[in-house]
Order: structure tokens, then C-alpha cells, then sequence
């Protein structure tokens, strides 16, 4: 006989002196499922005992359950809105692509991007090109934090029919944003860490030098100056895909905003050239990108003007607009302005519903 003692824990009894152990994840998923099935805590611990030999509290069956959610082995996919997706692409039949997420969670348009994200890269593999290296640029703050997240899920999901090697490229510096978490850099180790395969070669390629700068006493040209830096900005008419994310000007949360209100001048500058928010850390109104010197710059990649130009030769630009990550305010004013541009700064859209009803509420 086997002494009590000497079994391990969270071990089931299945033939006389053999034991089955259960791990944490076989433990957790199963915990998680029993819980989705409405079926309550004080059952659960019971099915747990009585059936695997797992000893449970009566509280772990809704940690157990958002692990799982954060480990992204549960997930909430959120439906598309097709009426809505229909009206904005009849509204803007110069879009590539739109998606509508029936949702106001940003997660949820995150989840979506990836898939859309996804679906370029494997056209990239598969298309005439039948490209082998891929170069995806991204910059940084919350929303492209859970875009990164979301994609390496989905790559970890399915590790087949990707290129060999990917390229991520910083949109900007990582110095200077207001949470270090946030900078491009950062949010590819975050990545790099999650990924769970070794097929494909990643390598992260740094624009160097501050995000946030004072242009009165230091020259852009000067900042630029150097070989490495300048090679990497012509290299970025290069990039296949680009991964964007904007913001409302009337958003406190917004690191744009919060960097300009460094100088009150600015500030003043941008709001009587009718700024309505950002893109990449540029201002943007109803009439495109605002060109106006302002004492505190952001440093960027590409410039706004500079995407016209980028799309007409093949490049694609996802927008992600999803609800603010701070109050979950919609950004209705930033997207009815980029939409209404004369000359186009993305080719992809992912938003949920809320903002796509508010801009075509705007449009009625």
C-alpha cells in the first residue's frame, strides 16, 4: 500500500498503487470550464475533490478563471457588426479593409487587428511576392501594447504559414513616453517573452533618440544627424505593414496632449488650427495633418505627409480606434477627421461599434 503521505498533491487514484497528478493548467482550464458553465463555486470544489482528487477554496474557481483569460486560453471574441462595416465602407470605398467589432471593450478591437494583421502577413507569404521577411512597424502606447499581446496569442495559436523572419520597427523612440511600459522596445521583449515557438526570427529594429523633444534647443536636423538614424528613416518607406493607433485632442489620457502641455503655446497653437487629435504624435484636423512649429515635438518615423506616398506604392496602414484605455471614451472626433482627408493615411480600419455609430451619426 501506498502511505497517504506519500502521494503528491492534486493526484487522482485510478488503479490500485497508480496515481494520475494534475498540473496547474490541466487543473486551471478545467476549473474555468466548470465555472463558464454556471455551475456554482461550492460544486465545483466538490466535482474537484470527488472526481480528481483536486482539493480547491470555494474562490479559486474565478481566479482560476481569470488566469486563464489572461493567458489568453480563454477568450471573448467579439462579433463583427456587419451593418455597420457595411455603411462605413459605402461611406469610404477607398478602404481596403473594415472592421467593425459589436463591442465598446478596446480589447476586443486588438483581438480583431491581429487577425487583420494576421491575414496581410500570410498574403505577404503566400502572394506573388511569396516574401520570406516581413517588416511590420508599430509605436507605442496602450492600445498597440494589446495589439502586440493579441498577435502573439494568435501566432502562438497557429505557428504554421508565417515568413521566416519578421522585422518589427519602433514608429518612435522609446525615450520620453510617459510610461516605459508603452515604448516600442519594451513592447516587443513583452512580446518576444509571450512567443512560444522558434520557427521565426525576430529581430526589433530602434529608432534612436527621444520621442518628446524641445525644438528651440534642439534641431531635428541636428537630432537626425546621425548615419544610423538617417538609414533607418529612408528604410521605412520599406515597411510592409504599419501598425497605427490615434487619439482625441480632448482626451486628458492622451500622450500626445499630455505632451504638448509642456508649452501653453502650443497647446493654444494646435486648438486655433482646429486640432481634433493625433496620429503616429501628429495633429490632425478636418483638413489633414496640421503643419505648425510648435516649441515641444514628438519624433517620428514617417511623417503624415509621407503616407500618401507610402500606400500608393503597396504599403498597407491599419488603423486600430478603439474606446480610451483610461475612461473608455470613444473617438469618434479623431476618426470622422482622418475619414474625411482628402489625401488617405491608412488603407485598414479596425474600430468598435460605438465610435463607427457616432461618425456616421456625425455624417447623417
Amino acid at each position: 500500500m501506498v502511505k497517504k503521505s506519500n502521494i503528491p498533491k492534486n493526484t487522482r487514484k485510478i488503479h490500485e498503487n497508480h496515481f494520475l497528478t494534475f498540473d496547474e493548467t490541466e487543473i486551471m482550464l478545467l476549473v474555468a470550464d466548470y465555472y463558464l458553465q454556471e455551475i456554482p463555486a461550492t460544486e465545483i470544489v466538490t466535482l474537484m475533490r470527488e472526481n480528481f482528487g483536486v482539493r480547491i477554496s470555494s474562490r479559486a474557481p474565478f481566479k482560476y478563471l481569470c488566469q486563464a483569460i489572461r493567458k489568453g486560453l480563454v477568450v471573448l471574441q467579439a462579433p463583427d457588426f456587419l451593418l455597420q462595416r457595411a455603411k462605413l465602407h459605402q461611406a469610404h470605398p477607398w478602404l481596403e479593409g473594415v472592421e467593425v467589432v459589436h463591442s465598446i471593450a478596446n480589447r476586443h478591437v486588438s483581438q480583431r487587428g491581429a487577425r487583420v494583421l494576421q491575414k496581410l502577413i500570410k498574403q505577404l507569404v503566400t502572394g506573388t511576392g511569396k516574401k520570406k521577411t516581413v517588416h511590420i512597424g508599430w509605436g507605442g502606447g496602450l492600445q498597440i501594447r494589446d495589439f502586440a499581446s493579441c498577435f502573439v496569442h494568435l501566432m502562438n495559436e497557429e505557428p504554421e504559414g508565417w515568413p521566416e523572419k519578421i522585422y518589427v520597427h519602433g514608429m518612435v523612440p522609446g525615450v520620453g513616453l510617459s510610461a516605459p511600459t508603452l515604448d516600442p522596445s519594451s513592447i516587443f521583449m513583452e512580446f518576444m517573452n509571450e512567443y512560444c515557438h522558434d520557427r521565426i526570427k525576430f529581430q526589433f529594429v530602434q529608432f534612436p533618440g527621444p520621442v518628446l523633444f524641445d525644438s528651440t534647443k534642439i534641431d531635428v536636423d541636428e537630432l537626425q544627424s546621425d548615419p544610423d538614424t538617417r538609414m533607418i528613416m529612408a528604410e521605412a518607406l520599406e515597411l510592409d505593414i504599419i501598425v497605427s493607433s490615434a487619439a482625441n485632442w480632448e482626451d486628458q489620457h492622451s500622450v500626445f496632449r499630455q505632451g504638448m502641455e509642456s508649452s501653453s503655446t502650443a497647446c493654444k497653437l494646435l486648438e486655433m488650427e482646429g486640432v481634433m487629435g493625433d496620429i503616429l504624435f501628429r495633429p490632425v484636423n478636418e483638413c489633414g495633418p496640421i503643419e505648425v512649429d510648435t516649441r515641444w515635438r514628438f519624433q517620428t518615423l514617417l511623417e503624415l505627409a509621407q503616407l500618401p506616398q507610402y500606400i500608393s506604392t503597396g504599403g498597407k496602414v491599419m488603423l486600430l480606434v478603439g474606446p480610451c484605455n483610461e475612461c473608455s471614451l470613444p473617438k469618434i472626433q479623431i476618426l470622422k477627421a482622418l475619414l474625411a482627408h482628402h489625401e488617405h493615411l491608412f488603407t485598414h480600419l479596425i474600430v468598435d461599434s460605438h465610435t463607427a455609430r457616432g461618425v456616421q451619426e456625425f455624417a447623417a
